[in-house]
């Protein structure tokens, strides 16, 4: 009987935690890390949210303009915290001049305004501050530039937003 009971809450738990409750709609705010800059976050329904992000790239010389379809899912057994996974792209675009990235050993040196494109994913977890309309959370977004060449790398970010 006890371990009926035990299988019992234990499969009402996770069950519970497979489907998202968001408590809000809309959120805006700060990222602060790898690309800071000004994040937007809408949620379509329980499970599922569009994210962007505008952010300076490029060290300072440019702008990126990111859009994410982002899953969510309750974890630990409260709404207030959020596990969010997605995908998405980026479009950035820098102006002239002369600066070098480095990447895997080899320097690339841009020396004219161009367009970059790119793939974007994100894995996360949020949590939204129970008795003010703030969110808080860190992510790992990963980037594969797709021109100017091609190479890939991690961003870690960290966001607050207000929440409507």
């Amino acid at each position: 009987m006890r371990l009926q009971l035990f299988l019992g809450i234990l499969y009402c738990s996770l069950a519970g935690s497979a489907i998202a409750q968001v408590d809000y709609k809309n959120a805006i705010g700060l990222r602060l890390g790898d690309a800071n800059g000004i994040t937007l976050k809408h949620h379509k329904n329980s499970t599922t949210a569009l994210e962007g992000i505008l952010h300076s790239a490029y060290y300072g010389r440019g702008l990126s303009i990111t859009g994410l379809y982002e899953k969510n899912q309750t974890v630990f057994g409260d709404r207030a915290f959020q596990f969010f996974y997605g995908a998405g792209a980026h479009i950035g675009f820098y102006n002239g001049g002369i600066y070098k990235v480095y990447y895997s050993n080899r320097t690339y040196t841009y020396t004219s305004s161009s367009v970059n494109l790119g793939i974007d994913g994100i894995i996360g977890l949020e949590w939204k501050v129970p008795t003010i309309p703030f969110t808080v959370s860190a992510d790992i977004k990963p980037v594969i530039e797709i021109l100017h060449p091609i190479y890939g790398f991690l961003q870690g970010g960290f966001s607050i937003r207000y929440t409507f």
